[in-house]
């Protein structure tokens, strides 16, 4: 995949990612956090290689990519949570099951 082609996959992706984001901040109540785990590199130098990185490479540590995203929308009130009982079955989920979850999510 070219360059090019990875910065088109990705406004894409923020363009649809935005439109839900946007119907959903105007369904929630209180205050609203958008974040993510890790940013992005998109051409920045590498170092102390000097070459340049796309996406998100195992074993490096630059601000883009370990910065976590943080934005908060504008509210006028915060709702009241509280909080509730651990879900056990979280808890009781066999390692393979996980693995296999965390594969499928891109993690392994």
């Amino acid at each position: 995949m070219t360059e090019k082609r990875v910065h088109e996959a990705y406004r894409e992706n923020l363009a649809i990612v935005h439109e839900i984001i946007t119907d959903l901040i105007n369904d929630l109540d209180g205050k609203t956090v958008i974040t993510s785990d890790h940013g992005e590199l998109f051409g920045e130098r590498l170092y102390p290689i000097p070459v340049r990185g796309i996406l998100h490479k195992r074993g490096i540590r630059l601000d883009p990519l370990t910065t976590v995203p943080w934005h908060e929308c504008p509210y006028s009130s915060r709702r009241t949570t509280f909080s509730e009982v651990p879900d056990d079955s979280i808890r009781k989920l066999d390692k393979e099951t996980v693995e296999s979850r965390l594969k499928s999510l891109g993690y392994r």
